[in-house]
């Protein structure tokens, strides 16, 4: 279903009601996805959209910067995707009301953006896991942009940044797919992260040493997965 249709170098809506859900979080300095210009958002990440009366979510598949016009809008507490309850701001657009330009913007500093969304776990958990690399490589095929490695490495970064949410020290690659896991029950985490996330003793090379103290005794009560890391059979040796 196309919910947008262009006219003289504008996005108008071509169903009869369109609702753009924005979380709250989303607006925060620390993440910069949507910031607020006044009269029009700059979004730099993929939306959660309603059409009509549907009650599933879907994402507006334009994973790039643009910006988009902000209607008379309300603040409510909505349950995402994801099942997390979010406070998110509905925008609500009618039939032929005007939502953003056509033309969107061909920069590889959009790819940077979203690079960096990866990096710092701050992909909107809205998207499915696999959803998330369909979009990263959506994102590079807007822009032209392709950072000249395969799909494998990205892929890759992916499966480690992505975590099972019950137990963080696995990634969620190796559990997606098996009985009764959601494909919304992950943690994004930052690259920096990880190595608190994988074992006790690659913890002790994260620069947070509270943090890392206190997630290796976390593993400990939680009876957590433990890796060995090469390196630490090297150093046992």
């Amino acid at each position: 279903m196309d919910i947008f249709y262009e006219k003289d170098g504008k996005k108008y809506t071509a169903v009869d009601m369109l609702r753009i859900i924005i979380p709250e979080r989303y607006f925060l300095p620390t993440t910069k996805l949507v910031v607020d210009m006044f009269d029009t958002y700059k979004v730099n990440t993929v939306l959660p959209i309603l059409i009509n009366k549907e009650t599933k979510m879907n994402h507006i598949n334009l994973p790039t910067t643009y910006n988009i016009n902000v209607p008379p809008y309300i603040t409510e507490e909505l349950k995402m995707p994801n099942g997390d309850v979010e406070k998110c701001r509905v925008l609500t657009y009618l039939k032929n009301m005007e939502v953003m330009d056509s033309n969107i913007i061909k920069d590889s500093d959009n790819c940077l953006t979203f690079l960096q969304m990866v990096m710092r776990g701050n992909v909107p958990n809205t998207l499915s896991y696999p959803e998330v690399i369909t979009i990263w490589r959506e994102n590079m095929l807007i822009n032209s942009v392709h950072f000249g490695v395969q799909s494998d490495t990205l892929e890759m970064i992916l499966s480690q940044s992505y975590r099972w949410k019950k137990d963080p020290s696995i990634p969620f690659a190796k559990v997606y797919g098996t009985s009764g896991v959601s494909p919304y029950d992950y943690i994004a985490v930052s690259a920096r992260d990880i190595c608190k996330y994988t074992a006790t003793f690659t913890a002790m090379t994260y620069e947070d040493f509270d943090a890392m103290v206190t997630s290796s005794v976390n593993r400990d009560l939680k009876n957590l997965t433990d890796a060995v890391s090469p390196f630490e059979e090297v150093i046992k040796y």
